[in-house]
């Protein structure tokens, strides 16, 4: 009886790399092309505020919301819970 160890050789296929994704395109409707140069360096100062302020904090708040539910936020803000034909009415 011999003793030998035989190897298999299995044949896997290559695993493929997902493409890339594409760049976000923010101007959708291509309105930036409509606006004047003074409207244009507003929507940059709006973009740099979301960027550099609201970016960074946004993810805590809405795990924040998320976890005590909508309608405990409000609460919480002093209003009482919104029924569904309260919801276009303000708060407050």
């Amino acid at each position: 009886m011999a003793t030998g160890a035989a190897t298999a050789t299995v044949a896997t296929k290559p695993t493929k790399q997902p493409k890339p994704l594409p760049v976000p395109n923010s101007d959708f409707y291509e309105v930036y092309e409509t606006l004047n140069p003074e409207e244009l360096a507003t929507v940059k100062r709006v973009r740099t505020f979301m960027e550099t302020k609201v970016a960074p904090v946004i993810t805590k708040y809405r795990r924040r919301q998320h976890e005590r539910g909508f309608g405990q936020t409000l609460q919480l803000r002093g209003c009482r819970r919104l029924r569904d034909e309260d919801m276009k009415r303000k708060c407050g």
